[in-house]
This record gives C-alpha cells, structure tokens and sequence, in this order.
C-alpha cells in the first residue's frame, strides 16, 4: 500500500505539473484506478502469482502512464523469463523517466539480458509427412555453419511432443537454417530472443537431387546459372542443383546490379558442395554490395 500511495502522489504530483504548465492535469479517477490496480500488482507479487501481477502492472500503466509501473513490469518480465520483452519495458522506462537516478544500473541490465544465451530445437515434420527430412542422415547448418552431423545422437524435447531432434546452445537472433541430407535439402528462418528457447521446423520434398546447395541471408541476392538479361529470373538460391563436376561460375545479381561472379567446385560422386552466401551491408548500397562466401564439401556414405 505504501507503495500505491508513492505512485499516487507521484501521479498527482505530475497532474499539478502539468497544471503549472497550463496543460490538462489527469483526471483524479485515472489516478486513483492506476493505484488501485498498481497495489493489487505489488500484493501479487509478494504472493509470487508473477502473471496476476504483471497484468495488473500492465493494466496500472495502461490506464495511466507512470515509470514506477512500467519498471515493474520490466522486473516481472524479467523474472519470468520473457527476456526481450523485459528489455523493451525498461526501454521505455528509460525514455519516459529521461533522468531517472539508476539510469546507469538499467542501462547495465538491459546490456547483459541482450546477451543471455538462446537455445533452439531443432525438428523436422512426423514420419507421417512425406516432408519430413531424416535429420540422423543430415548436416545441419546455421547462417553457413555446421551445427550436426550425420550419426549425431537425437533427443526428445519436453515441448515438442515425440519428435526427436537436436538441442542447440547459441546466441540471440535471427538464423538461416539449413539441413542437407542424401537425398533432400530443405531450408527456413529462425528467430529466438534473449533467453529464449524456440522450436525450429526445417522440412523438404522427399528427394530433391544436385551437388551444389546454396543459400543465403539475404533474400535480395540472385544466383543465376546463366546471363542475367532483362527481367528478373528465378534464382538458385536456397536451392539443391546439379552442376558439371569441376570449377563452375555462377551469375550473382545484387537487385539491379551485376557482381563478381560466385565460384563453385562441383563434386562427383555423392559428395555435396554447400555454398553460404553471406551479406552484411544494407540493401540501400547503390551498387553491388561485397558478400562473404563460406563453403563445405558435405560427404555422404555411399
């Protein structure tokens, strides 16, 4: 209550503020509702119903803004593991309290929740869907990286039912996943927070032939077998192909502009080349933009 009652005052404090500053002080219900429902908050959290609390946090806020709130809500979110959106809220905690007094120690904490750890698992479709890859077969990549390889013992995830699949340790972001087996390719994104664990589905048409896979981060890059002329043609990006064994050279379309081209080294045999075209510059570049090419001969057992 004591706690209500400084949000109160505090409340009132910027109405009479604002009615110095000749602007439209709150009307007193608004504060009074805001308290209430900022007290019913505080009780629950003593209580340790975190998710009763925060809505009521949330609801405090809502009907009228106070930094005192919102952090809370940030503490909250915090405790129940919802990481990005706990930066968020301590985000705006900071840009509507511009002088707070632990601006310093916010800014620390927001600092170190970017950088907790993130996990993903990795599954493909049920055995019952003709799409589903047979990921112990499998390579599978991140952003061009090689994550598992075939024969890698599968695990079971509390939440992903009876799927089996693969649990990865790894920084927050966004992810091009990539699975390679004998007999398919099959590729999507995946995004996980601070904190977070998501599951990531990768599938693919049953048999999907070539000794050459490409893919990418960037959706704007084209990857061409032949001249580029005129319209936009299909790309092979994100794509299993069949290439001569042997050096080959490949057309690379950055939106409107020609760039160098992109070289492979087709393999024969059952081997597969898998090239990871890599661009970090923004697509406003009026030009052909570098890009950065990881690649991996994938071997399969005959």
């Amino acid at each position: 209550m004591r706690i209500a009652l400084l949000l109160l005052l505090a409340l009132a404090g910027t109405a009479s503020a604002d009615k110095d500053a000749k602007r439209k002080a709150a009307p007193d219900r608004y504060i009074k509702a805001a308290g209430e429902a900022f007290a019913a908050a505080t009780a629950a959290d003593q209580k340790g119903d975190l998710p009763t609390a925060l809505g009521l946090y949330q609801k405090a806020f809502a009907i009228s803004p106070h930094p005192a709130s919102v952090y809370n809500i940030a503490d909250i979110q915090r405790r129940l593991g919802k990481m990005s959106d706990a930066v968020h809220s301590y985000e705006t905690y900071l840009a509507i309290s511009p002088d707070a007094a632990d601006r310093k120690t916010v800014e620390a904490v927001i600092e170190k929740l970017n950088t907790e750890p993130a996990s993903v698992f990795i599954i493909t479709a049920r055995l019952s869907d003709p799409k589903a890859i047979d990921l112990k077969t499998a390579y599978i990549l991140l952003d061009g990286k090689i994550v598992v390889k075939p024969d890698t013992p599968m695990t079971q995830a509390v939440d992903a039912g009876d799927n089996l699949g693969f649990e990865l340790k790894l920084a927050p972001g966004k992810y091009v996943l990539d699975a390679v087996s004998p007999l398919t390719y099959g590729s999507s994104t995946c995004s996980v927070g601070p904190g977070e664990r998501q599951i990531c589905h990768v599938s693919a048409a049953p048999r999907i032939d070539g000794n050459v896979v490409i893919s990418g981060n960037d959706s704007q890059l084209q990857i061409l077998t032949t001249r580029p002329e005129g319209l936009r043609r299909p790309t092979e990006m994100y794509k299993r192909i069949q290439r001569p064994p042997g050096r080959n050279k490949l057309f690379v379309r950055d939106r409107e502009f020609e760039c160098p081209h992109l070289v492979v080294d087709a393999p024969k045999g059952g081997d597969v080349l898998y090239t990871f075209v890599k661009q970090t510059e923004s697509v406003s570049a009026k030009r052909c933009r570098p890009y950065e090419v990881i690649q991996h001969r994938l071997k399969f057992a005959p």
